[in-house]
């Protein structure tokens, strides 16, 4: 008996589990690829990053679902400043990840259908 429904028997690899291990193959193969897919960065962390983390790192609750107010607000001055896009800060959405905002607006167009 199977773990598995009867109807996912036949289904393949996930894309972005594919393209990881393609990623692998090629990196074992001696070519230089700049992996972005699932977060992990070729590049290193800057020192101000890290000297904020050092100095943030006694901070372990929840945050806005929606994100920082100080963080979209400034996000928000960036915009109009180097884009002359104009936003307020409850118009903007921070996430830990890309994969929760594209799932975000999924759900909120209807699945894609609407895209």
């Amino acid at each position: 008996m199977s773990l598995v429904r009867e109807d996912l028997h036949d289904y393949c690899l996930a894309s972005n589990l594919a393209l990881n291990e393609k990623i692998v193959q090629l990196r074992q193969e001696g070519q230089n690829v700049y992996h972005l897919a699932f977060g992990q960065s070729p590049f290193p962390v800057i020192e101000e990053a890290v000297e904020a983390l050092k100095d943030n790192a006694e901070q372990n609750a929840y945050l806005p679902v929606t994100g920082i107010p100080k963080l979209r607000k400034a996000i928000c001055d960036f915009h109009c400043h180097f884009d002359d896009l104009h936003f307020l800060p409850e118009q903007v959405i921070v996430a830990p990840g890309s994969k929760e905002l594209i799932f975000l607006l999924m759900t909120v167009f209807g699945g894609g259908r609407n895209l």
